[in-house]
């Protein structure tokens, strides 16, 4: 029971773990609620130059606490992720080139690293443009199907990639504050839905300084994790707090999130109890 119990908890713990606003999030809707000071009020807009290079490291660390347990367990793993400005269309958007790479990686012989062609416009909305070649990638990595190269995508997307922030299409300054309902897909795990609010806590030149709180909704994330083991989880608290650091000549942002999940779990013959499940995310620009 123990070892059951174990594997549904890293299981929860690879597919949340590192999750962060950023392309995988498809956004269903956008409200400012203030426009912030009026003193330094612009509109703020990413401002690329073709040849720009930018490599982030993002160190996430997860630890689970459950009074079962003899004492917490802990997984720390690290990703990083080099984008290249190569061009800029008629239209104003970037064409980017990013290349992740993890340890996860290493378990395909002749996976290197996850390589993205994005579409990037000067708001911050971003498209990925070669999911057919991903997939066939991996495909031919993992000596798999099509199908299960795209979950695998899916399902890593979340940790993989941490991409540029959307900006208000409107002129904001200093304390403005606008909200979001995004959902990330986990591939055959079903959607995470994300209720976020940022703030503006500081502008200096290009250099935007962006707190961030939200609540996660898992859907029926957890039964499938837990599939037919007899445990069963019911979540019932899952917030995320951070601050971003938005460089508005670079397409990533750097910054630190923490998360905290609280999750009930019930086990056959009435044994229970709840889980405490901490997350650190914590991204930073590597120099050349």
């Amino acid at each position: 029971m123990k070892r059951v119990f174990t594997n549904a908890l890293l299981s929860m713990c690879l597919l949340i773990a590192g999750l962060t606003p950023g392309p995988t999030w498809a956004a269903e809707s956008f409200e400012l609620l203030s426009a912030g000071s009026a003193k330094d009020k612009r509109v703020l807009r990413y401002d690329l130059k073709v040849g720009t290079q930018q490599t982030v490291q993002t160190i996430t660390q997860v630890r689970v606490e459950n009074p079962a347990m003899p004492q917490p367990m802990v997984q720390e793993h690290a990703t990083q992720l080099k984008a290249t400005v190569n061009s800029k269309e008629k239209d104003g958007s970037w064409r980017i080139e990013t290349l992740t790479t993890a340890e996860l990686f290493q378990q395909f012989p002749g996976l290197d690293g996850l390589r993205s062609k994005l579409s990037m416009t000067p708001i911050g909305d971003l498209k990925v443009l070669n999911m057919p070649e991903q997939i066939a990638q991996l495909s031919k990595a993992m000596g798999s199907d099509n199908e299960q190269a795209k979950q695998l995508i899916e399902s890593m997307s979340g940790t993989s990639s941490n991409q540029a922030l959307m900006l208000p299409k409107v002129a904001v300054g200093t304390g403005a504050v606008w909200t979001s309902k995004t959902t990330s897909s986990m591939g055959q795990f079903g959607d995470i839905m994300l209720d976020s609010r940022y703030e503006i806590k500081k502008m200096s030149g290009d250099l935007i300084e962006i707190g961030f709180v939200g609540k996660m909704e898992f859907g029926e994330l957890l039964g499938k994790v837990t599939g037919n083991n007899p445990m069963k989880m019911r979540l019932t608290k899952a917030e995320i707090t951070g601050t971003y650091a938005v460089h508005l000549k670079r397409p990533q942002v750097i910054g630190t999130m923490h998360s905290m999940m609280v999750m009930e779990v019930a086990l056959p013959g009435g044994q229970g109890g709840t889980i405490n499940m901490t997350t650190t995310v914590s991204m930073r620009e590597l120099k050349p």
